[in-house]
């Protein structure tokens, strides 16, 4: 015998009856866990006492659904979490430690990395004190520097540089 239309409809597109589906909102909003699942299952329509939680657990779409359904619920938290560092990143009055902290937070979470020049590009430059440097040697270490930030600068934002002659 074939599927009841009735069955047909508390089917979807994704495999899970509607029920299960219930299930599966219910689990992820009231953070169960496998021993909370009981409750999850009951508040979904499933008769108290059953094993209906540990076989919906079983069941590969029902534990892709969850997955996913977590996904979501922490992209929209993990959301609101940058909103509170950026909030502190602007916070004048927060201290600049807390401040440095925050920004760090925030371009790693956006894949940025500033690099730092390579002890051995400027080693050459440091062996003796500025006071001692001529005028040649200062300005080919400010112009190491300067390409060495542009560098790290070119990786944090995309674009062009003004010359500081011309800024």
């Amino acid at each position: 015998m074939g599927i009841t239309v009735a069955r047909q409809e508390r089917q979807k597109v994704d495999g899970l009856t509607t029920k299960q589906r219930a299930f599966v909102r219910q689990f992820v909003e009231m953070g169960c866990g496998f021993e909370g699942a009981g409750v999850a299952a009951i508040a979904a329509g499933y008769a108290e006492g059953s094993t209906a939680a540990r076989r919906l657990l079983e069941i590969p779409a029902v534990r892709e659904a969850i997955r996913a359904e977590q996904r979501g619920k922490l992209r929209v938290l993990a959301n609101k979490a940058l909103d509170v560092v950026a909030d502190i990143l602007r916070d004048e009055e927060a201290p600049p430690k807390v401040r440095l902290d925050a920004s760090k937070v925030i371009l790693d979470r956006a894949g940025l990395v500033a690099t730092q020049p390579e002890a051995s590009d400027l080693a050459d430059s440091y062996d003796r004190p500025v006071s001692e440097m001529t005028r040649e040697e200062l300005r080919a270490l400010l112009e190491e520097a300067r390409a060495s930030m542009a560098g790290a600068a070119a990786q944090v934002i995309e674009g062009e540089f003004a010359d500081d002659d011309n800024a």
